[in-house]
């Protein structure tokens, strides 16, 4: 019997016809988005993620537990809350971290500030094994913010574990080979396009829902040997062209290495706000295969419970401010030679602070134990570099420099590094030679801190440019400033 719903002109039609005309009409209403559609829906997606908003109040409850063998002293699992302010460039994280071990619990509480273009982060309470108290304080405002409510959290925001880009920028990559699914799949009780994507980081598999703006129901993540090299070659890159202390995904040297990690994210609650999805909560398992069979297993729990556009941070005491005692010591990543303290919000440092040696003549560079003749230095400008060899800042610039060294000789500019703190000769020695630095190389001969001071040197590595009758013209720039500090000295 033909339905009366039937438009009465098929009636009159071959019933073989009727369904070709149906299945043609049902293809129509459910057409799949091609890749670059997918694509250009996921990127939109993601740029209306909370990292995109300019001022807000999160809290954040998230459970890891742990399945392997692991050493005795790591946790069998890990429970954390994390409070969150944004304010611009501000960032205040309070978490409250709960480590749960065979026969004990352990409760610390930390606070991770970003302002001023810095990062800071303190530990509220000590544990048993531990000495002393330290204010960390470096440059990594990036990473900090990207991790500022939980690495679940991030991942919420589209940064997959152990990506440095967001997920839509790696979709997006012209390297990247995309694929959709010829027709939508069920995922967590929503119909949803499927986009798979082969890329130098990973095989990626996206499952989005149309219907929440095209966010993910469920994300999942195959990485190979290959595809981690290529992560950590990436890695070291960014570290090589910035200050940056990005850390590697494989395990550090003397532990097995990875061979394979999945990760498959599940999004269990998508909210609308605003007219705008956010993802507030789900789940991710990673595993984890070593070189020598072992497997690890982490899974956690993730929810956001409460997210504020609109907080009135008149009303929070100490907010964006770390909550640290006066007196605290601090270790400065720009300045690891200093001695420092934390006196009424601010740090303080102990010694004399260096001051700028700008339009003076240059120091007597006898101060230093470097062998320099007359005739290597008159008449040409100088470019002075302390730096440590302990740092990898430190090593990196040195290696720039060693690719710039033939091209500022022709400029009549002399390269002189110097190593600014205090290490054994030997291996001082053995690191020049190995590195064959094509410049003169030495080293502070007396008391380091007041050398510094003496030469302005506040952080390492540091850069200092003279004109040819060796007066001061520059200081404390980066290598991509070198040009422009060049151009203007002359």
């Amino acid at each position: 019997m033909i339905s009366k719903h039937i438009h009465p002109y098929l009636i009159s039609l071959p019933i073989s016809l009727i369904f070709l005309i149906c299945r043609i009409t049902a293809s129509a209403q459910l057409q799949v988005p091609d890749e670059k559609q997918l694509v250009t829906y996921y990127q939109a997606a993601t740029h209306k993620s909370l990292f995109n908003i300019d001022r807000w109040k999160l809290e954040v409850q998230e459970q890891t537990t742990m399945e392997g063998t692991f050493a005795k002293t790591t946790p069998q699992k890990y429970i954390r809350k994390h409070t969150v302010y944004r304010d611009g460039d501000r960032v205040d994280t309070r978490t409250q971290l709960t480590e749960v071990f065979k026969d004990e619990m352990k409760e610390t509480r930390f606070q991770n500030v970003i302002f001023g273009g810095r990062s800071y982060f303190y530990d509220h309470y000590l544990r048993e094994d531990e000495q002393l108290k330290w204010l960390i304080v470096n440059n990594e405002t990036t990473i900090t913010f990207l991790n500022c409510a939980g690495i679940q959290a991030r991942a919420f925001a589209g940064y997959m574990l152990g990506d440095i880009k967001p997920l839509s920028d790696i979709l997006a990559e012209k390297s990247s080979v995309l694929k959709v699914r010829p027709s939508m799949e069920n995922v967590n009780g929503c119909s949803t396009y499927v986009l798979e994507a082969d890329t130098i980081y990973g095989h990626y598999t996206v499952w989005m829902d149309p219907n929440s703006g095209y966010n993910p129901r469920r994300v999942v993540v195959e990485r190979d040997t290959q595809n981690l090299l290529a992560i950590d070659t990436s890695i070291k890159k960014i570290n090589s062209q910035t200050n940056n202390q990005l850390t590697a995904v494989n395990p550090r040297p003397g532990r097995p290495s990875f061979e394979r990690i999945t990760e498959v994210m599940d999004i269990h609650k998508i909210q609308e706000i605003g007219g705008d999805f956010f993802t507030t909560a789900g789940t991710t398992t990673t595993t984890r295969v070593y070189s020598d069979g072992s497997v690890k297993k982490f899974h956690t729990v993730c929810e956001i419970s409460m997210i504020d556009f609109n907080p009135d941070f008149n009303d929070i005491p100490g907010i964006f401010l770390p909550d640290v005692p006066n007196g605290t010591k601090v270790h400065d990543d720009n300045r690891p030679t200093g001695k420092f303290i934390w006196l009424d919000g601010k740090v303080v440092s102990l010694v004399t602070e260096p001051q700028s040696i700008i339009g003076k003549p240059l120091p007597d560079i006898n101060d230093l134990k470097i062998t320099l003749s007359p005739d290597d230095i008159n008449n040409k400008s100088m470019l002075m570099c302390f730096y440590d060899m302990q740092q990898r800042p430190s090593r990196n610039c040195m290696k720039q420099l060693s690719k710039k060294a033939e091209e500022l000789k022709e400029k009549d500019i002399i390269v002189v590094a110097i190593q600014a703190t205090k290490v054994d000769e030997k291996v001082l020695d053995k690191w020049l030679k190995e590195n064959d630095l094509p410049f003169p190389a030495g080293m502070i001969r007396a008391d380091e801190e007041k050398t510094r001071i003496k030469w302005g040197v506040r952080s390492l590595p540091w850069l200092i440019l003279t004109d040819k009758q060796h007066i001061v013209m520059a200081e404390g720039f980066s290598l991509e400033e070198l040009n422009d500090k060049i151009k203007a000295s002359r």
